[in-house]
């Protein structure tokens, strides 16, 4: 008897440690990003960076508003919930129209460099470089680009090119709205191509390897194509180009293999389209792309086709959730390395 009720108090305390709401987090409008380091998470809310504390999740500092001065972030239409940014060892990079500005990790200014339209959303990949985003015109296509760029965001060398969402005339893909993901570490770049491979440079741009993922294909129904249009007809980026597109929007047979995907705690953590009950798919390769587990994971989504901010750090998934009465918002942490596996991955 004294042994099944130990079992039971011990599985009730792991399952805390799965997932759990860590915090109320007051003041808080429509977070659009995390980012978390070994001490410390900061969220980004239109345009003011909040830095908190992970041992107690106090707020320890917030910046930023909307503008053009010196620590004045401007948003662009795709970010139009909050600015972009990026860690460092010891400073947090801004991404606004224009510029990249610079702080401490506490939040004290340190200065910006101006852009000017050679891309956006760039991070630091080490040696003063940056990898960032471009768009490009070629034959009449319009081309999602991703380069690195010098300390003065001069654009370098092509790391990737893809069709883009919007082109003149012709079919749009419906999985072409979301850019190309980049996800920098350790001086190292990974950038997730429509192939369902994941490519791997060095800060020079030499490429060094291509992951590619192994997944169970999922056939698109008619059911989510109804969905994805509504998702377009009401989205609040998107509703105005609605009957622009409506008819233009197609699908391919299957969902791609890789629908979101992180790189930290030298793994690759992929978010596929694959469902368990309201839990999504989580693969989890080592940094060359060897397979280590597969788990079904608590994502909240924001939306269709969006997940609610996360990050994951540390074996941790750290995530923002919205209280059912829309008036607050929670941060969730759920201990990936507790969680068993679905199938072993061969």
């Amino acid at each position: 008897m004294r042994k099944s009720i130990l079992i039971v108090l011990l599985l009730m305390g792991a399952a805390v440690l799965f997932a759990a709401k860590a915090a109320t987090l007051e003041g808080l409008k429509r977070p659009f990003f995390i980012k978390t380091d070994d001490s410390r998470f900061y969220i980004t809310d239109g345009p003011t960076v909040s830095i908190y504390s992970l041992k107690d999740y106090s707020l320890i500092n917030k910046f930023g508003k909307e503008g053009e001065g010196p620590q004045e972030f401007k948003l662009d239409n795709r970010n139009a919930r909050g600015v972009m940014i990026a860690l460092t060892e010891d400073k947090i990079v801004v991404n606004s129209v224009g510029r990249v500005s610079f702080f401490t990790k506490d939040g004290k200014y340190l200065g910006e460099k101006q852009t000017g339209g050679s891309g956006t959303r760039f991070q630091p990949v080490g040696d003063g470089k940056y990898v960032g985003e471009g768009f490009g015109v070629e034959n009449n296509l319009n081309y999602s680009l991703r380069h690195l760029y010098d300390p003065d965001f001069k654009r370098g060398i092509e790391l990737y090119k893809r069709e883009s969402f919007f082109q003149p005339g012709g079919a749009l893909n419906a999985f072409y709205f979301f850019s190309p993901i980049v996800e920098v570490y350790r001086e190292k770049i990974f950038i997730n191509g429509v192939d369902n491979q994941v490519y791997v440079f060095d800060n020079t741009g030499k490429k060094l390897y291509t992951i590619t993922f192994e997944h169970e294909k999922l056939k698109i129904t008619d059911e989510y194509k109804e969905r994805v249009r509504e998702w377009h007809k009401t989205y609040p980026e998107m509703k105005r180009f609605y009957d622009l597109i409506k008819d233009r929007l197609t699908f391919p047979g299957y969902f791609p293999g890789i629908r979101m995907f992180n790189v930290a705690d030298n793994k690759v953590y992929i978010v596929t389209y694959k469902k368990k009950e309201d839990n999504s798919e989580l693969v989890i390769l080592d940094i060359k792309g060897n397979p280590l587990k597969r788990v079904f994971v608590p994502f909240a989504e924001r939306d269709l086709r969006t997940f609610a901010p996360y990050t994951i750090k540390n074996d941790k998934l750290y995530q923002l959730v919205e209280t059912d009465d829309n008036e607050a918002w929670e941060l969730h942490i759920t201990d990936i390395s507790f969680l068993s596996k679905s199938n072993p991955l061969q």
